[in-house]
């Protein structure tokens, strides 16, 4: 399973990174985006992937929630708030 987490440079989202790397839950790859991350794997928006995740783990500030919202009807993809 491919795993889109948004908040990627957070707390929480490193701690979910860490755990995508080590293949849990039968997690096959990650995708970090954060808003404020300059790290080079991890992408400013979701419409800057060049593929969607299975699903969205969201950890990102209530302000992006609409956005990640949109963006998770319009892709068809299921989202964990």
């Amino acid at each position: 399973m491919k795993v889109m987490i948004i908040g990627a440079a957070g707390r929480m989202g490193k701690e979910l990174i860490t755990l995508a790397k080590n293949g849990y839950a039968g997690t096959t790859a990650y995708l970090g985006v954060d808003a404020f991350s300059d790290t080079p794997d991890i992408v400013k928006s979701p419409e800057l992937l060049e593929a969607a995740g299975d699903v969205i783990i969201d950890f990102s500030s209530h302000l992006a929630t609409e956005g990640i919202c949109a963006y998770a009807v319009k892709t068809k993809t299921p989202i964990v708030l």
